[in-house]
């Protein structure tokens, strides 16, 4: 596959994480986060399997599992802490600090491998975090808490796992197949998730999501295209360009769907600030 394939397949992998946002955010406000996490997770399972019976190859060794299970684990963490940061704050404040995943990822280098971060990557890392600051405050104009808002920082804290999961993934996948990786996820993550519902007495909590079919269906076509083609772009473009790509993207669709579908006013402070944060990503990973 070509580079500049593996660049439109990101794009598009980027468009439908956006759209996944918004959708997320209006089923989030009759489900509560464990069992919509479960549905989301569980909707892909058919969607994964035709992918793998169509490649006609399941290529797997058990040097998968470890980083595999690592990559469930973080998966689940970060889809419940989206969902419950979409529920307490607007779209356009919290799905910006998804931002900070690059600036995590330069970090772990230096914790894990001791990789000093280059001039450019510290620049990228403040420009980042002055257009959050910039945007906890451009928040008090459309009367949310700014930075006591507690969806800001449980999306900061997704930010993190996210920036662990792509580390894992590109490593899971040099014992892996593209499909048979992505359908053993999701099931990893589906078992997790119906374990941890039984232990909390959740089960009977399921049955909701029949009364929101058709959003639920707009869901699970956004997240299989948004997962399958992130991981299909992985593969032959860098992560920090595909991940670049993906939150620039992010960043402008966050205003445009908290505008469009639940009356969040793009303020131009607003706007600067995630344009601004939208730079520093490009400046980090590019």
């Amino acid at each position: 596959m070509s580079p500049m394939l593996g660049i439109g397949l990101a794009i598009l992998s980027a468009l439908c994480w956006g759209g996944l946002d918004a959708i997320r955010k209006q089923l989030s406000a009759h489900l509560s986060a464990l069992p919509l996490t479960f549905w989301l997770i569980i909707g892909q399972w058919p969607v994964f399997l035709l992918w793998v019976i169509s490649s006609g190859k399941a290529e797997m060794n058990f040097n998968w599992l470890l980083p595999g299970s690592v990559v469930a684990i973080l998966a689940i963490v970060g889809a419940i802490m989206f969902i419950k940061a979409v529920q307490m704050s607007a779209l356009s404040l919290v799905i910006p600090m998804l931002s900070f995943t690059p600036v995590f990822a330069v970090l772990s280098s230096v914790l894990v491998l001791g990789e000093l971060p280059t001039p450019r990557q510290i620049l990228g890392i403040g420009v980042i975090v002055s257009g959050a600051f910039t945007l906890g405050w451009a928040g008090k104009e459309v009367g949310s808490q700014g930075f006591r808002e507690p969806g800001i920082w449980l999306m900061i804290a997704v930010a993190l796992c996210w920036a662990s999961t792509l580390t894992f993934e590109k490593l899971a996948l040099r014992h892996a197949m593209v499909p048979i990786h992505a359908l053993s996820i999701s099931v990893l993550m589906g078992i997790l998730m119906f374990i941890i519902l039984m232990l909390q007495g959740s089960l009977s909590e399921l049955k909701e999501i029949v009364h929101y079919k058709k959003l639920y269906l707009w869901a699970i076509i956004s997240s299989s295209l948004a997962t399958g083609t992130q991981l299909i772009a992985i593969t032959v473009v860098q992560v920090g360009v595909v991940e670049a790509i993906k939150r620039s993207i992010g960043l402008a669709l966050s205003v445009l769907s908290g505008w469009l579908f639940f009356k969040e006013p793009p303020t131009l402070v607003k706007q600067l600030a995630i344009a601004w944060m939208g730079v520093g990503v490009l400046i980090l990973v590019l």
